[in-house]
């Protein structure tokens, strides 16, 4: 997982990364090849970086407040956008 607090998103990142943000905004078409997940602290499944997100099929949380406070940068976790869940570790063998 990778921790984003300022506006500016990084030019790249690993492949498989779960990106986690204050505000997802359309910049981030840029990683959608590399990105894994997205958890946005605001926000909401409707916006434009959600459409794409979708198009791209990566799993993605909106309006997850407190998420950068909570999540580590660099910490292992796993995602359920369907049922609205962030593990710690990886849920999934």
């Amino acid at each position: 997982m990778i921790r984003v607090e300022s506006p500016t998103l990084p030019r790249r990142i690993p492949d498989g990364s779960i990106l986690a943000v204050p505000v997802a905004t359309p910049e981030i078409a840029t990683l959608l090849p590399s990105l894994a997940g997205c958890i946005s602290e605001t926000g909401n499944p409707a916006s434009h970086a959600a459409a794409l997100l979708r198009e791209w099929r990566v799993p993605s949380l909106f309006g997850v407040g407190g998420a950068l406070r909570v999540l580590e940068g660099e910490e292992v976790i796993g995602l359920d956008a369907t049922h609205r869940r962030v593990y710690r570790g990886s849920p999934w063998p």
